[in-house]
């Protein structure tokens, strides 16, 4: 035992480095494979868009952005979604690694936070995609830091550069502010002013569960297909670890009131929540995993193989975690009907679809939308998709100015039970629509209103 914990005292830092270089190899593996290395997710293509409009002359103060359009000029654009969410992930465990050290976290605990941290699906989503909220996470361990370090002003150009990244990100630090509030003996009105305001903006960019089809537990839980779930195991041991830190509950209400009200807007609001609830659940897990190992088992075979179990159970869900992160969209069969589009559409037409769809329309199929990523248009996404009969969707359509309509594996099995409901019923029935192209994931439509 001895030999292994001095073993890890010299090497953990190499270990999860190397684990890590392990799980992002094999997605980029699979993606080069399977789908010739198309970046994952939508999110990558907007910030890509925003980027390329700087490299073209557009002025922008945002921070990340500028940073892809930097990076964009090095590696080139398509290579910037790969390269930089590597990159952010690698320098956000390094400061994970000095701001537990800082705070002198015991050495197995540190080890275990951070090994279930890194196989969260969370984290390998992203780490695997480029997105604001890694980069979010990145400048706030940097900010503790220099809190840490009592350095106030480097603390603060770090949090204003995640305001300036991401309003939505404001939510994140405005409950730092107010953490720092709770724990300021002076109780500094400053703190309390900056987290009134900040949460007033950043919540007005909460997202409502309006979606049809979401699923509350389905969308926390990444061993059920939420690529910004948890590992089921880590939750559990969560919990356990929750339990037995609460006898010491008036030293951390701060941290477990924060944790609550986070967990609360993830399951009923918002599920980009999880990014944020990802550091507390990984200590709580770790607590629950160590209070398994240190207590009295009457039987020490028991104790073996609830441990063996445990490890089991990561090992499938981080694997689980791998293979839903690599195959998530778009795949080349979706990309292939947004070539089409692009060969279709001209720049006056627009397209409906989901909002979560809106960045791969304009930036693989070239063309305009009505239900935008930044500003989702829910209730005429219902209208349009589950209309109450021929006559609504056409006017729907008309008053919209739609001519394409585009829709992929995903959105069927969200808002579709069987092939004689709704949208893509009247679209099969009626001479008002015309099938431009379909494959086994995605199908284009294009609307004529001249049609009787």
């Amino acid at each position: 035992m001895h030999k292994f914990l001095k073993l890890e005292k010299h090497n953990y830092k190499y270990f999860l480095f190397s684990l890590f270089t392990f799980i992002s190899l094999v997605i980029q593996i699979i993606r080069f494979v399977h789908y010739d290395s198309v970046p994952i997710g939508y999110e990558s293509y907007f910030h890509q868009r925003m980027a390329a409009s700087i490299l073209t002359g557009n002025r922008s103060y945002n921070p990340f952005h500028l940073l892809i359009s930097g990076f964009s000029l090095i590696f080139g654009t398509l290579n910037v979604a790969k390269i930089l969410p590597l990159i952010m992930g690698y320098i956000t465990l390094w400061l994970l690694i000095k701001f537990f050290e800082k705070t002198g976290m015991d050495l197995i605990e540190r080890f275990i936070v951070l090994l279930i941290l890194t196989t969260s699906p969370v984290f390998i989503y992203l780490s695997s995609t480029l997105n604001v909220y890694l980069f979010g996470l990145m400048m706030v361990l940097a900010g503790a830091l220099f809190y840490l370090e009592d350095r106030t002003i480097f603390k603060n150009i770090c949090y204003l550069i995640i305001l300036l990244s991401s309003f939505y990100l404001g939510l994140l630090i405005s409950i730092i502010c107010l953490f720092e509030y709770l724990r300021d003996k002076n109780k500094s009105q400053f703190f309390y002013f900056l987290f009134v305001l900040i949460f007033s903006i950043a919540s007005f960019q909460i997202v409502p569960y309006t979606d049809a089809g979401n699923n509350l537990i389905s969308s926390f839980i990444g061993d059920l297909g939420a690529v910004l779930g948890f590992n089921i195991y880590a939750l559990i041991l969560s919990i356990f670890g929750l339990l037995g830190l609460w006898k010491h509950k008036r030293m951390h209400f701060q941290a477990y009131g924060i944790t609550l009200i986070l967990f609360i807007i993830s399951v009923f609001f918002d599920k980009r929540i999880n990014i944020f609830l990802l550091l507390p659940f990984s200590f709580f897990a770790a607590k629950g995993l160590i209070h398994f190992k240190n207590r009295e088992w009457n039987m020490l075979l028991i104790k073996d193989l609830t441990m063996l179990i445990l490890l089991v159970g990561f090992t499938i869900s981080t694997i689980s975690s791998i293979k839903e992160v690599a195959n998530t969209g778009p795949n080349n069969e979706v990309y292939e009907s947004l070539t089409v589009l692009k060969d279709y559409a001209n720049k006056n037409e627009k397209v409906f679809s989901t909002y979560d769809k809106s960045e791969w329309i304009r930036s693989i199929g070239g063309a305009e939308v009505v239900n935008d990523f930044n500003e989702p248009n829910y209730e005429l996404t219902k209208q349009i998709l589950l209309p109450r009969n021929l006559n609504n969707l056409l006017n729907l359509l008309k008053e919209n100015k739609i001519t394409y309509i585009w829709i992929d594996d995903d959105i069927r099995e969200r808002y579709f039970d069987n092939e004689e409901q709704g949208l893509i019923y009247f679209m099969k029935n009626s001479d008002n629509f015309y099938n431009i192209f379909q494959n086994e994931y995605a199908e284009l439509w294009e609307f004529s209103g001249d049609s009787e």
